[in-house]
């Protein structure tokens, strides 16, 4: 692989990690201002089916998609959070799903592509 082809990898790697570092980060960032407004995209028996009371579990989902988003962008732990997001991903997709929000699990599908695959660069061995 040529000088410039590598540097260019390199930029493109770069660019899904922190864009979605980035996407997680304002996702995080939105629930502290509407913190209601995602709760209507679950089924209805989800809340009650916690442990501990719906406005708890959304502070604790918003601090860690927040602080996993600001990680990504930083590049700090991509192992650690773009499994992380990749498993929280898929798991709210099937949610969605469930409550028949079809377009939105669309759009989480893609956001757990970049997952994945911020995942697999991360695993990559550094070449120079």
């Amino acid at each position: 692989m040529t000088t410039i082809a590598m540097r260019l990898s390199t930029v493109k790697d770069d660019l899904i990690i922190r864009g979605f570092g980035l996407i997680a980060l304002i996702a995080g960032l939105s629930k502290f201002v509407a913190m209601e407004a995602w709760a209507k995209f679950l089924p209805p028996w989800f809340f009650p089916a916690l442990p501990i009371p719906g406005p708890v579990f959304g502070m604790f989902v918003t601090i860690l998609e927040s602080l996993g988003g600001l990680c990504l962008l930083l590049r700090v732990w991509v192992k650690l959070w773009s499994i992380l997001a990749a498993i929280w991903l898929l798991k709210l997709m099937v949610l969605l799903l469930l409550a028949g929000h079809w377009a939105i699990a669309l759009r989480d599908l893609g956001l757990f592509l970049m997952a994945v695959y911020s995942f697999a660069i991360a695993w990559q061995p550094k070449t120079r």
